[in-house]
């Protein structure tokens, strides 16, 4: 199944905040993340700290790798058959957004912040090497 986004729609959008929750919510629509959600987030030492359906969490602020934008991608109706290309429009835009972990103050292990430490490594691996001044530096110069 292919996918097309609509990149003119990207020009249209604001920039929004973003949760990133360690669970599924089998629903799609609007949620009042706002006042039920961002609410009963608190600032403590280790951290941001709030729960959902009673469940502890504890939470980061992340900011995405320069050069980077984040994107919240709705589809324009739905895809009949398998085969049918899907149409996505960018809704809103983030440049930072909050990582919640479940019973765990978030760490450098975390699977998202190496996921997002693995970009800044593979520009540093791919980026073109300029053989005169590495030369140089090999041999002392």
């Amino acid at each position: 199944m292919a996918v097309c986004i609509d990149a003119a729609s990207f020009r249209n959008t604001g920039e929004t905040t973003c949760h990133h929750l360690p669970c599924t919510i089998n629903a799609n629509g609007k949620a009042n993340v706002a006042d039920f959600f961002e609410t009963a987030i608190r600032i403590e030492n280790e951290g941001l700290t709030s729960s959902f359906r009673g469940r502890p969490l504890h939470g980061q602020e992340v900011t995405l790798p320069e050069g980077f934008i984040g994107v919240v991608l709705k589809e324009k109706g739905e895809a009949v058959i398998e085969e049918e290309v899907r149409q996505l429009h960018v809704q809103h835009r983030f440049l930072k957004f909050t990582a919640w972990n479940l019973d765990k103050i978030p760490n450098a292990d975390d699977r998202l912040n190496k996921a997002l430490r693995w970009i800044s490594i593979a520009r540093a691996l791919h980026r073109p090497v300029d053989l005169e001044s590495s030369q140089q530096s090999v041999s002392g110069k």
